[in-house]
């Protein structure tokens, strides 16, 4: 089997151009909108807990740290500024802690129990965790938010994990790309969200209402994911039903889909099921041509890491280098404003542009980026001149880095085994922003911006060279 795995298969990169092209002509305007827009509501409904959270605290970060003074100094235990930075720090990372465990468990959700189920229970537990942090908000018991926001956490990947699967199973290969890439798209349109109601002008100043909103989105997402289908993949190879996986196409591209594309789907799905048995983390880590595909998609995602804290943190690190709260609360919004718009560009685009010429040339961008932030704060007595530069890097994130860096590791192997790959970057991804994001804020206190580089600059670099040796082309071919 191993040895079978490590053969490349024989691809014809003008064949598979020519097949998707002609895809994309039979593939109507009808069906392309409703494929589009339910994959919005998809990606919207798994991105939300993770993206709002973070932004929402993001911008209303003093009501926060109000709260957890409150808590502690109820109990004789008064914090100093350093104290709260920790524990901030500590809630942001408690986040992705609980993301390692989730991620490796949800292959075995994902593909025992159904790509729907999957959503439906992530979603579900979501919700509860979302509820507790709501409960907390009422009394001077943090612990009781750190228990809610870990069980969010540990949900929150099976639910991506069922969401990059819907997106990938549920699409033609000509626009699988792009549908793809909406993961980083419906991400930036909940962040922004987020941003908006964590300003003072609406719930910034209130956290109990602030918190209530990812409860109730919860709900309404866990009874609609009721009434979807499963992929058709999974209909039709696991629950060897081709009757709902055809009722399943029906259901994401129309009633009037081509004949033609509806049974490209199928035979893609069955041809790639005859030659592979399902994918699992032990094969993916065993496999040298498995594991070479794991080393490259990590290498990838190490390339979005600074963008956490910025997402997190930007309110407070603007605030420290001398911008007023009120224009620091409006940069931040901004900067989610300008990475929705980057990703709608990275959709529309990336099926039409190499992705490892995109990849590449953000992540080098993104890394000289690094260093000018606090080169431009040591040679200017202007804070806001930061702001552009973060600006400029949160652009070149959305358009080149995040969308790609998110889409381009399943396509490095079979389908069958995109669940196992995702799940596993996702876990090791985590611990990485683990471990990042609990430094940065403390480094930032002592060094200022010279953190970004002095932490970042490395990692990024080194995962920039083994990329440009290494990575392969996917973009309309077959890599694996």
């Amino acid at each position: 089997m191993e040895k079978d795995l490590e053969q490349p298969l024989a691809c014809d990169p003008d064949a598979d151009m020519v097949r998707n092209e002609s895809e994309q002509s039979l593939l109507g305007t009808g069906s392309r909108l409703r494929l589009f827009f339910l994959m919005c509501v998809l990606t919207s409904i798994a991105n939300f807990p993770s993206a709002f959270t973070h932004t929402s605290v993001n911008n209303a970060v003093h009501e926060f740290n109000d709260y957890l003074n409150e808590s502690f100094t109820g109990r004789e235990l008064p914090l100093e500024n350093h104290h709260i930075s920790l524990i901030r720090s500590t809630i942001n990372c408690v986040w992705y802690v609980g993301q390692v465990g989730g991620a490796l468990a949800s292959p075995i959700i994902c593909d025992r129990y159904g790509r729907k189920a999957a959503f439906v229970l992530s979603s579900f537990f979501v919700t509860i965790g979302a509820a507790l942090q709501f409960v907390a908000s009422y009394f001077p018991v943090p612990e009781l938010f750190f228990f809610g926001r870990i069980l969010a956490a540990v949900s929150s990947p099976l639910m991506d994990a069922a969401l990059i699967i819907y997106l990938q199973e549920c699409a033609p290969a000509a626009v699988r790309g792009s549908m793809s890439s909406l993961f980083s798209t419906g991400y930036a349109v909940t962040c922004l969200l987020g941003m908006a109601l964590g300003q003072d002008e609406l719930l910034g100043r209130d956290l109990h209402l602030l918190l209530l909103v990812p409860l109730l989105t919860g709900a309404a997402s866990t009874l609609y994911l009721l009434t979807i289908p499963d992929t058709p993949k999974y209909l039709a190879i696991k629950k060897k039903n081709n009757l709902a996986a055809h009722r399943s196409i029906s259901y994401f591209l129309g009633s009037s889909i081509d004949p033609v594309i509806e049974k490209e789907i199928l035979k893609e799905e069955a041809s790639e099921s005859s030659q592979e048995e399902d994918g699992s983390i032990l094969l993916l880590c065993s496999c040298p041509r498995m594991r070479n595909s794991l080393y490259l998609s990590l290498a990838a995602l190490v390339f979005t890491l600074p963008f956490f804290p910025i997402l997190q943190s930007s309110t407070y690190i603007y605030t420290r280098i001398g911008i007023d709260k009120t224009t620091a609360q409006s940069a931040s919004t901004a900067l989610m404003v300008i990475f929705t718009g980057a990703c709608f560009v990275s959709t529309s685009i990336i099926d039409r542009f190499p992705r490892r010429k995109l990849l590449l040339t953000a992540g080098a961008t993104s890394l000289l980026l690094l260093f000018l932030f606090p080169t431009f704060e040591l040679i200017s007595d202007m804070p806001t001149i930061s702001i552009a530069v973060s600006a400029l890097y949160i652009f070149i994130y959305g358009v080149g880095v995040g969308p790609v860096a998110w889409t381009i590791g399943p396509e490095l192997v079979p389908l069958n085994y995109r669940s196992a790959l995702f799940c596993v970057c996702y876990a090791l991804h985590s611990l990485l922003v683990v471990c990042t994001n609990f430094v940065i804020i403390p480094l930032f206190d002592l060094v200022g911006t010279a953190a970004f580089p002095l932490l970042y600059s490395l990692p990024v670099g080194v995962s920039w060279c083994l990329l440009y040796m290494r990575l392969p082309e996917t973009n309309k071919q077959q890599t694996h």
